[in-house]
């Protein structure tokens, strides 16, 4: 088994950037974009309601709820990943274990703010027991 250096702070920014990206999985957005615009189009009743911003706010919200999935899962799986995916597990060691649950709480308090703006903006308050079944 490989066993990484496990520092705290890496070096530079870059590198810091460069693994919060990492553990956030971009590799998987392509997919959930392209879910994301068939619901779109399959509900939006004309051109303009896919490019407003309660639209535009949903999408965020949908990427990030994925992403924080994405995050928690690289710190779970993180001493099993350095066999299999020590890109990630490399990452989540690089960042530290603490500024990865600070970017986890971070994102989980942008979807927060994103569902209440959606709330109040479509009132659909059913989208608080959704919200609240997400986290």
């Amino acid at each position: 088994m490989v066993q990484l250096a496990r520092e705290e702070t890496p070096a530079s920014w870059r590198t810091r950037l460069r693994y919060s990206v990492c553990i956030r999985r971009p590799e998987f957005l392509s997919s959930t974009v392209a879910t994301i615009l068939v619901a779109g189009f399959l509900s939006a009743h004309s051109w303009t309601d896919l490019v407003s911003l309660p639209f535009l706010a949903a999408v965020v919200l949908v990427i990030q709820g994925e992403q924080i999935c994405n995050m928690v899962n690289c710190l779970a799986d993180r001493d099993q990943d350095l066999a299999h995916k020590s890109r990630q597990a490399t990452a989540v060691f690089g960042l530290g274990e603490t500024r990865v649950r600070r970017e986890i709480n971070a994102t989980i308090v942008l979807c927060v703010l994103l569902g209440l703006y959606l709330m109040f903006t479509t009132r659909h308050w059913d989208l608080v027991g959704i919200g609240l079944v997400a986290l």
